[in-house]
C-alpha cells in the first residue's frame, strides 16, 4: 500500500469515527485561510473558540464534514559589513543575506552592543587596547534580544513577564550619541516574543497571544449562555490583544495611544486547526520612531519564522490524533506573508504538508524562481515506529488561490532517521540526519546526549520543478551545523564518536561537494572530551567565520565533575587544504571570579562565552572579541591570541540562569 493511499484510507476512517479523530482530511488537503471581513465575525469565532477550544470552526461556518480538495501535486554566512575607516568585522550569522536576525550581541566595527542583566550595555571597542564601556542604560523588565541598524537606530525586546498574557516590550532607541542613547519609542504588547527579522528599515516581529488567556469559564451544567453573554459583554476589542505605543520626541514630550494589536480585516484562520494560539506579524520601522505599525494575524501553531528579503514564512507543526486504529500524526502548516510590501506584511498564501518541520534552516526561498524548498521529516510508516521515518523535500510554488501548490518533491532521504540540520546554498541542499530512534543530540547548553553516524545528502534543485537527491556520504560522528565556506566546500560543527559509538568529544569537518555525486569528508579537527560542549551546536549566533582571515571562532566548556575545567572562546585557522589550526583559547573564568575551585556548573552557564566579534583594520591588523555576561576579553589574530584588553562589566553575582544568562 502507497503512503498515499493509506493516507486516504485514514481519512476515510476518521470521516467514520467522527469526533475520534480531529482532523479528518488527509494531512496534505488544501485548508485555504478565510479573511475575516467584519469584527462581528472575529467576536463569533473567538468566542466559540474560547468556549470549545477542540473544534475545528472557522469564520462564517462550522465545519461538519471533509473537504474533498486536494492539493495539487548564496549565502553570506560571516555578514561582514564596512565600517567608516574601511575596517571590516563580523555581524550576526544569519540564515540570508541582508536579512538580519536579533541577538543580545551587534556591532559596526567601532562600538560593541550587549544586552546585559537588564542593560543595553555599549562598548567603544577601537582601537581595542583601549576599549571601554561608553553608557549603559537600564530597560524594563528583561531584554533579551536585539536589532541594530549599523548606524544610528537599536531595537531592543524585552519580556515584561513569563505568564499568559504574557507581554512583550519594543524599545527603540536613537543611539546616535553613544555616550546617551535616547528612547524614541516604545511599544508593550500584550503577546509573547516568537522571532523576528529585520529586512531594510523594517523590522518584522511575530508574536504569540492565545485567544483571552485569562477569561474564566463557568463549568457548571448550561453555563454556555452565560458564558458567551460575558464575552459578549467583553466585546472584540476587550478579546485581542492591545498593544501600548509610546513616542517620545527630541523635547521630551509624548504621544501615546493603546489599541487593538490588529485590525479585524486582518485577520486570518484556516479552517481545520485546533490551535487556539494568534500569531501575529508586526511590521514596526527601525528608523521611523511616528510610522504607523502594521500587524496581520493568524490563528495557528507558534514555531519555525524564516524570511527572505521579500517574503516572511510562519512554519508551525500540529500533532493530530489519529483515532483509536491508527497512530497520532503530525502536519506543518505554512503561511507567506508578504514582507516587503510598503510597511505592510499582508496575506499571501498557504500549504499544509504531512510531516515536520525541524527549523528555519529547513526552509528557503529560491530567488530565481520564488519557489519554496521545505525539508520535513515524515510520519512514520502507521505503526507507531519512528525508526521506519524518512524525510522528503518538497517543492512549493505560489498560486492565484492563496495557495502554495506542491510542484515538485525528493523523497527517501534517509529511512529511519530524523532531520536535524540543512543548509541550502544556491541550487543544492544538503541535509544530515540521525536516527530516530536514538532522540535529540543535545541538550540546550550545546552538551551532548547521544551519538551516531551521520549521514549527510545531497539534493541537486537547480530545476525547481526535477529536484532530485544526488550523492551521499556517511561518517563516524555529527555535524550539528552546516556552514558553507564557498561553492564547493562546506564546514561542519558536531560531534566525534569512540569506536563504540559513545560520544567522545567535539569536532570540524570540512566537506568538498564539488561533485554533487560523490561528496567528500577531507578535513577533520578534533577537540575537547566527553564532558565538553559548544553552543554553536545549538545557536548558530555562536559561530562566526570572519572569510576574509579564514579565522572561525566558537565558545566551548568543559566539565571536570560539576565544576568547570574550562570555558573559552577557541579560535581557528581554516584552509581548505590543510584543514584547521587552533590559533589559541581566550579564557574567561578569570574575569568572571577569582576563585575557580567553587565555580560549579550552573556558574559556568553565566560566564560562559556566548558570542564573539571579528574586527579587521588595513592599518592595525585583525582582532577578535569575546563577549560574555562578565566582560569582553580583547586579543589579536594571531597563534596564542594573546589578551590586549579586558572590559568587566558589572560585579559578577551567581544569577538565575532562565535561558539567557545575559
Amino acid at each position: 500500500m502507497s503512503r498515499r493511499t493509506q493516507l486516504s484510507r485514514l481519512s476515510v476512517a476518521a470521516l467514520l469515527l467522527g469526533p475520534v479523530c480531529v482532523q479528518c482530511s488527509s494531512p496534505t488537503a488544501a485548508d485555504p485561510l478565510v479573511r475575516f471581513e467584519t469584527c462581528t465575525e472575529l467576536q463569533v469565532f473567538l468566542e466559540d473558540r474560547i468556549l470549545h477550544p477542540q473544534q475545528t470552526q472557522s469564520p462564517g461556518f462550522s465545519v461538519v464534514g471533509c473537504s474533498s480538495d486536494g492539493a495539487a501535486p548564496s549565502i553570506e554566512g560571516e555578514g561582514e559589513g564596512e565600517g567608516e575607516r574601511q575596517r571590516t568585522f563580523t555581524t550576526t550569522n544569519t540564515q540570508e543575506v541582508d536579512v538580519d536576525e536579533p541577538d543580545f550581541v551587534k556591532n559596526d566595527g567601532d562600538d560593541i552592543f550587549v544586552l546585559r542583566r537588564g542593560r543595553m550595555i555599549i562598548v567603544d571597542a577601537w582601537p581595542p587596547e583601549q576599549a571601554h564601556i561608553v553608557s549603559e542604560t537600564e530597560i524594563p523588565g528583561v531584554p533579551f534580544t536585539m536589532f541594530f541598524d549599523g548606524d544610528t537606530r537599536a531595537m531592543v525586546f524585552s519580556r515584561l513577564n513569563d505568564t499568559f498574557p504574557s507581554t512583550t516590550l519594543v524599545s527603540l532607541f536613537d543611539v546616535s550619541d553613544r555616550a546617551a542613547p535616547a528612547l524614541a519609542r516604545e511599544l508593550s504588547i500584550d503577546a509573547r516574543f516568537v522571532d523576528a527579522r529585520r529586512i531594510g528599515n523594517d523590522v518584522l516581529l511575530v508574536t504569540r497571544s492565545d485567544v483571552a488567556a485569562d477569561f474564566e469559564l463557568r463549568t457548571e451544567a448550561f453555563s454556555e449562555d452565560e458564558n458567551r453573554a460575558r464575552l459578549r459583554q467583553i466585546g472584540v476589542d476587550g478579546l485581542l490583544p492591545r498593544v501600548s505605543d509610546r513616542r517620545i520626541a527630541a523635547d521630551g514630550s509624548v504621544d501615546e495611544s493603546v489599541g487593538p494589536a490588529f485590525a479585524c480585516g486582518d485577520a486570518y484562520a484556516p479552517q481545520h486547526t485546533p490551535s487556539t494560539a494568534l500569531l501575529i506579524a508586526h511590521s514596526i520601522s527601525i528608523v521611523d520612531p511616528g510610522a504607523t505599525v502594521h500587524s496581520t494575524a493568524i490563528v495557528g501553531t507558534p514555531g519555525a519564522v524564516y524570511a527572505s528579503t521579500s517574503n516572511l514564512y510562519l512554519i508551525g507543526t500540529e500533532t493530530y490524533d489519529g483515532g483509536h486504529f491508527t497512530p497520532n500524526f503530525s502536519v506543518t502548516r505554512i503561511h507567506k506573508l508578504g514582507a516587503a510590501a510598503a510597511g505592510r506584511a499582508p496575506y499571501l498564501g498557504g500549504a499544509v504538508l504531512e510531516g515536520r518541520v525541524k527549523n528555519e534552516l529547513s526552509v528557503d526561498e529560491d530567488v530565481g524562481s520564488g519557489t519554496l524548498r521545505v525539508v520535513l521529516t515524515l510520519n512514520d510508516d502507521g505503526n507507531g515506529d519512528p525508526r521506519a521515518n524518512q524525510s522528503a523535500l518538497v517543492v512549493l510554488d505560489e498560486g492565484d488561490d492563496l495557495q502554495l501548490h506542491e510542484i515538485a518533491r525528493v523523497n527517501d532521504i534517509g529511512h529511519g532517521e530524523e532531520i536535524e540540520s540543512v543548509r541550502f546554498v544556491g541550487d543544492r541542499a544538503y541535509v544530515a540526519t540521525f536516527p530516530a530512534a536514538e532522540g535529540p543530540a543535545f541538550d540546550n547548553n550545546g552538551f551532548p546526549r547521544v551519538a551516531f553516524l551521520d549521514p549527510l545528502f545531497v539534493v541537486d534543485l537547480a530545476d525547481p520543478r526535477d529536484p532530485h537527491l544526488r550523492g551521499a556520504v556517511e561518517v563516524d560522528g555529527y555535524s550539528a551545523y552546516i556552514h558553507p565556506i564557498d561553492a564547493d566546500h562546506l564546514l561542519t560543527v558536531g560531534v566525534r564518536v569512540d569506536d563504540g559509538g559513545a560520544f567522545d568529544g567535539l569536532q570540524l569537518s570540512i566537506f568538498d561537494v564539488s561533485d554533487l555525486d560523490a561528496p567528500t569528508l577531507t578535513q577533520r579537527f578534533l577537540f575537547g572530551d566527553q564532558n565538553s560542549g559548544t553552543e554553536a551546536l545549538v545557536e548558530r549566533h555562536a559561530f562566526t567565520y570572519f572569510d576574509e582571515r579564514k579565522t572561525l571562532a566558537l565558545p566551548f566548556q568543559r566539565l571536570e565533575e560539576e565544576v568547570v575545567g574550562e570555558s573559552a572562546l577557541l579560535v581557528f585557522d581554516v584552509d581548505v587544504d590543510r584543514g584547521f589550526t587552533l590559533a589559541g583559547a581566550m579564557d574567561q573564568l578569570p574575569l568572571y571570579v577569582s576563585d575557580l575551585s567553587s565555580f560549579s556548573a550552573d556558574d559556568a552557564l553565566c560566564g560562559a562565552v556566548r558570542r564573539s566579534v571579528i574586527i579587521n583594520d588595513p592599518e592595525l591588523g585583525a582582532f577578535v572579541y569575546a563577549v560574555s555576561t562578565a566582560g569582553i576579553t580583547v586579543a589579536p589574530l594571531n597563534d596564542g591570541v594573546d589578551l590586549v584588553a579586558r572590559v568587566a562589566f558589572r560585579s559578577a553575582e551567581i544569577c538565575d540562569f532562565s535561558g539567557t544568562p545575559l
